[in-house]
């Protein structure tokens, strides 16, 4: 009778035992060369640099996303829009002549970050922004009003 082709492990029939416990012969042999019994990593676990590369993925996905986010909206534009048209135009016009100050005296203090001047000019314009920004609330709720 012929014996029967084996194409895989799993055409191994089940039911026949080794003749003897090998594992008791290896492990002995192992220890006695000094070395650690190794073991093995699972077969489906990935590599640990695909979950570096993975993350790394991520964080340029979502740095670029960051900086692809639309440009705050001015918080000053619906107040602005509240106004009569005359106020509107002036009150546009005077943030930004003092934005543009601002601008021309940070550009200054780029060059000399010491200069007491330029620091107190600096923190001058930013209150006068900040009493232009209180008067347009004040027209706008009085625009309201009326």
């Amino acid at each position: 009778m012929p014996e029967p082709r084996i194409n895989s492990v799993d055409d191994l029939p089940r039911d026949i035992a080794p003749g003897r416990d090998l594992w008791s012969n290896i492990a002995a042999r192992i220890e006695a060369e000094g070395r650690p019994v190794a073991r093995r990593r699972p077969a489906s676990s990935w590599p640990v640099w695909i979950g570096w590369a993975a993350l790394a993925s991520v964080a340029a996905v979502g740095w670029g996303l960051y900086w692809q986010r639309p440009a705050p909206a001015d918080p000053n534009a619906a107040m602005l829009a509240a106004l009569p048209p005359e106020a509107r135009l002036a009150a546009e016009a005077s943030l930004s002549e003092i934005r543009e100050s601002r601008t021309r005296i940070m550009a200054a203090l780029e060059r000399d970050r010491g200069d007491p001047q330029l620091q107190e000019l600096l923190v001058n314009n930013l209150h006068e922004e900040a009493r232009v920004i209180r008067q347009i609330e004040n027209a706008g709720q009085m625009a309201k009003v009326m």
